[in-house]
């Protein structure tokens, strides 16, 4: 997992999501509301729509169910809010985001290492990785980003993506498929 605010258990059932009353990036991490319930209506819309069955690359991680306390007023205090995440099988997994950081050891980030391995398989020379680079990141576009661009034209579901919420299922150093989370 990528978040502070995130608790995760790999044999439960559910992640645990919570709003957080620090400063990360540029805001609060609250969990609005709003947010919560696009959760919801998001399971509701793919699982009615047989949307989840579309691709066997490709899973959205639901958030079914969440809690907060209420003011007075009914409405929610933003800064209890928790939500539930599916979990799912990690083994294999890498988040995007990881793929940009750098390693304080070696100076080169993950995605460069990944490649150099790959390299190393195609037995090519040292300082010449065009196709070691070539291969993964057609592998990246075929498995992950066509995934996310058959979604909007065979259902019409466009999906913010972006380097922390996509989590991609690895193979011998490349991208097979995609684990969606938001």
């Amino acid at each position: 997992l990528s978040s502070l605010r995130s608790l995760y258990s790999k044999d439960a059932p559910y992640l645990v999501k919570y709003s957080m009353d620090v400063k990360l990036t540029n805001s609060i991490r609250h969990l609005q509301p709003e947010e919560a319930i696009r959760g919801m209506q998001m399971e509701t819309v793919f699982k009615n729509e047989k949307v989840d069955e579309f691709s066997q690359k490709f899973e959205v991680l639901y958030e079914p169910f969440y809690v907060a306390l209420k003011n007075n007023d009914g409405s929610a205090i933003i800064e209890s809010t928790i939500q539930l995440r599916e979990n799912f099988a990690s083994d294999n997994c890498l988040l995007l985001a990881t793929l940009a950081e750098e390693n304080p050891y070696t100076g080169k980030s993950h995605l460069a290492t990944l490649v150099e391995e790959n390299a190393k398989k195609l037995k090519l020379e040292t300082g010449n990785f065009f196709l070691a680079r070539k291969n993964w990141f057609s592998a990246f576009l075929e498995n992950v980003v066509g995934e996310f661009i058959k979604l909007s034209e065979e259902h019409g579901v466009l999906l913010g993506a972006h380097m922390q919420n996509i989590i991609l299922r690895m193979k011998d150093g490349l991208p097979i498929g995609a684990v969606y989370r938001d």
